[in-house]
């Protein structure tokens, strides 16, 4: 299977949603968000408000 590389045009068309983990807390959420956003993608970030909530 071959994958294309994305140019910047397309990566400004995608959007990442970074969700968060069982007691993750935002700052460590907010790197891999950060990790995207470096590669040229737009990325968001959910955290959950407490880790019981699965």
């Amino acid at each position: 299977m071959v994958h294309a590389i994305p140019d910047d045009d397309e990566k400004r068309n995608v959007h990442v949603i970074v969700c968060g983990w069982m007691n993750g807390t935002a700052r460590h959420v907010a790197k891999y968000a950060a990790l995207y956003n470096d590669l040229g993608f737009s990325a968001s970030t959910i955290v959950l408000s407490r880790g019981l909530d699965f």
